[in-house]
């Protein structure tokens, strides 16, 4: 039962969140929202609420249990971190930061 209705508000919040277009973060108005808009800027695409599809195509399925955040984590711990980086590229001065963290020991 608990799992249907997980079902059930993950198509309803995807469904909103994927009319708000890229930046999902503006439709964010609940705590599952909010796991679903970090899962997309790690650039991976809902199929269910218990599959992504990530940015190579890889499909992962996150078996629903205790352990289900450390699960989530460590799956998009690099993902996410990627796209941090990858983001500020973007921004003034950014060239160069999509390849990750730049080495600062230098500066210092």
């Amino acid at each position: 039962e608990q799992v249907g209705a997980l079902a059930s508000a993950w198509s309803s919040v995807y469904a909103k969140l994927s009319a708000v277009g890229d930046n999902w973060w503006a439709g964010v108005k609940c705590t599952l929202a909010a796991v679903m808009a970090s899962v997309h800027q790690a650039h991976w695409t809902g199929v269910a609420y218990d599959t992504w599809t990530d940015e190579h195509g890889h499909t992962h399925r996150i078996e629903m249990s205790s352990e289900i955040g450390a699960a989530v984590l460590s799956r998009l711990r690099v993902p996410l971190y990627n796209s941090f980086w990858r983001d500020a590229s973007r921004h003034y001065d950014g060239e160069g930061l999509e390849r990750g963290q730049p080495f600062l020991d230098v500066v210092q």
